[in-house]
């Protein structure tokens, strides 16, 4: 699932270009759009809508417009909305208007002053 990428990958941060993407896949949803259920990529998914289900992705970008009911699974998460659910990813950043409800597993974590968290943080380093 986490093919053609490095340890060392970073996401760009939204409206920025990403130059590290290569030939990955790249979903962008935004605001308005809604989903219910589980939803898998093996790319990178920017999402601005809101959904209720679990997202299982390389890299979630979710914009300060999104909102995410679940469970998330991926390689790199960058969060500017509001995550309620749980986190499990290599690398977990949350930006300064990201409101997030859950517990969070990452090797890698940066929170950004003013951005809310309320859960669990277990951060087991590289």
């Amino acid at each position: 699932m986490f093919r053609n990428t490095t340890p060392d990958s970073k996401v760009a941060a939204p409206g920025q270009p990403d130059t590290t993407s290569g030939d990955r896949r790249r979903s962008v949803l935004h605001d308005g759009i809604t989903i219910e259920g589980n939803w898998s990529s093996e790319g990178i998914v920017e999402f601005g809508g809101k959904i209720v289900g679990d997202l299982t992705v390389e890299t979630l970008v979710l914009t300060k417009d999104g909102q995410v009911v679940g469970n998330v699974h991926a390689r790199n998460v960058t969060i500017e909305g509001i995550l309620t659910g749980t986190i499990e990813a290599t690398s977990v950043s949350l930006l300064s208007t990201a409101a997030v409800e859950a517990d969070i597993v990452t090797q890698d974590l940066s929170i950004a002053h003013g951005a809310s968290v309320n859960g669990a943080l277990k951060v087991t380093g590289s």
